[in-house]
């Protein structure tokens, strides 16, 4: 009920909409409802203007949500059909899709073919009349003539053929659980497509390092330098590297069968996976360093730093977080195997890579380690170890796929609730405009745009970012006053009206039989 105190915990479904009240480096999983692909931290502080977005509402958390890590306190301020995800549901019930192709032609069809039945059996009746016919007679006959005139099978051809469809589909691996998805999908013009979960594997990974003062890219868990595969073991910057990301990490390990579960945040799990790829024990290393103390990300620090035993009585002290605040507490750093101190130019070329990481839509996080035999450390004594930039990976297969559909004139739109320069990444790696530019537009607002406009607008955009669910609806809607056939693809709650408004709300199964064939 409004009013009631939710208290939030790792792993936890948000029950309802609540106003945060507190808050200790609280972060949310939201990509059900919003389309991130990040969990978003959340505070307690308010909203400064009105009319904030859904995914900028740090302060809120949201029915049908996951609380990804941290905790806090929330007080109720909406249940049932009043939280965002009610609004959607009932977006979803008062949402009716379109008519097919099909179904039009066959209604066009029935409507002439009733005036020409009706005038062919109103000129015999007439004739007959004039002929010295009966009034009884030629009644019987004409309506008799109009019920003969009736296709009795022609809905029976029409499914028939539907389903030949079915079955065809089928054997190239596609399931489809309605006859109408089979038209539809023969008659689209514009496939507007979900990023998170669907053109994207919706888990974060690791895509690029830079240690040692080289960029070195990450493939399938395998590091890549500029002269070729390199070895962690053999590089004392990316091993220390590593062992941070692990010890400063609360994710949890375990195992089921040969397989490794993780269960932690997207971010901190996709470190432990890329040690677990280059051979690090996450369960021995945590063993050798035992944890003694915890400072987690705060609003005056952008990081969290941990603390662990040695065996030999000193301390050590593992740090990741934003680069230029972990830069700022270094004063040495390693390039093969040597501790060197940095320099100014040095110090340059790091926050020019996390830019630079940052253009290509990574979340970049910086590392360094520090020893002393105190538990608190030295602010401006540590060591810098490197970057990691971190992103949602491409589903394979996509890009090829995309190249497909623009080969069958079909085009192609991307619609996410993602901030703009990540959207625009992933539209650039997919080549989603073809050999054109991207056009971009941010749908922050569209809800004040007029509706002749914005179906003008729609036809030309490649890529809608920071899309709520309703937007998603109205740029499937503005789509289709513009005469064209649009075949919506996702997986998410929040692309549930656009799903069905498209007609594809039946192929719910899209995105597994389509991209993962």
């Amino acid at each position: 009920m409004p009013g009631d105190i939710l208290v939030l915990a790792p792993g936890q479904f948000v029950a309802a909409d609540a106003r945060l009240l507190e808050t200790r480096s609280l972060g949310v999983d939201e990509s059900a409802l919003t389309g991130e692909s990040l969990p978003v931290l959340k505070s307690t502080d308010p909203c400064t203007h009105a009319e904030v977005p859904l995914a900028d509402r740090e302060n809120m958390v949201y029915m049908g949500t996951i609380v990804s890590g941290g905790s806090g306190l929330a007080v109720v301020v909406a249940t049932g059909a009043q939280t965002e995800l009610g609004g959607i549901q009932l977006l979803v019930g008062e949402t009716r899709p379109p008519e097919t192709p099909m179904q039009r032609q066959l209604h066009g069809l029935g409507n002439q073919m009733v005036w020409m039945s009706a005038a062919t059996c109103g000129l015999v009746f007439a004739v007959g009349l004039l002929r010295g016919q009966g009034l009884l007679p030629m009644l019987r006959s004409a309506v008799s003539l109009a019920v003969a005139a009736v296709p009795e099978g022609l809905p029976t051809v029409a499914t028939t053929t539907l389903a030949l469809g079915i079955r065809r589909m089928r054997q190239h691996r596609v399931l489809v659980r309605h006859l109408d998805a089979v038209e539809t999908l023969g008659s689209v013009q514009v496939i507007c497509l979900d990023k998170t979960g669907t053109l994207t594997v919706n888990r974060m990974s690791v895509a690029t390092l830079f240690a040692g003062m080289q960029r070195i890219a990450v493939r399938e868990g395998i590091l890549f330098g500029a002269d070729g595969r390199i070895d962690p073991y053999a590089s004392d910057e990316v091993l220390r590297l590593l062992h941070v990301a692990v010890l400063c990490n609360e994710t949890q390990v375990g195992k089921s069968q040969d397989a490794y579960v993780l269960n932690g945040t997207a971010t901190e799990s996709a470190l432990v996976k890329l040690a677990i790829d280059c051979g690090v024990s996450v369960r021995r290393l945590r063993r050798q360093y035992p944890l003694t103390r915890v400072d987690y990300r705060a609003e005056d620090h952008k990081y969290m730093a941990t603390v662990h035993a040695a065996v030999d009585g000193t301390h050590v002290f593992a740090v990741k977080g934003s680069p230029p605040e972990v830069l700022g507490l270094c004063r040495w750093h390693v390039r093969d195997g040597a501790q060197l101190e940095l320099s100014d130019a040095e110090r340059r070329i790091i926050l020019q890579q996390n830019d630079g990481m940052a253009a290509e839509a990574l979340r970049v996080l910086g590392f360094a380690i520090g020893y002393g035999a105190e538990q608190e450390p030295i602010h401006g004594e540590l060591i810098w170890l490197g970057l990691a930039g971190m992103a949602d990976p491409v589903r394979q297969g996509v890009k090829e796929l995309i190249a497909l559909f623009h080969q069958a004139g079909l085009k192609t739109a991307m619609i996410t609730g993602d901030q703009s320069a990540t959207a625009y990444a992933i539209a650039r790696e997919l080549g989603l405009s073809g050999n054109g530019p991207i056009e971009i537009m941010d749908a922050t607002r569209i809800e004040t745009i007029d509706p002749v406009l914005l179906s003008a607008l729609a036809q030309k955009v490649d890529v809608f970012a920071r899309v709520s669910p309703a937007a998603k609806l109205q740029i499937v809607q503005a789509l289709q006053r513009a005469g064209r056939v649009v075949a919506m693809t996702g997986d998410g709650i929040n692309d549930g009206p656009a799903l069905k408004a498209a007609g594809t709300w039946p192929m719910s199964c899209w995105r597994t039989t389509i991209f993962e064939p």
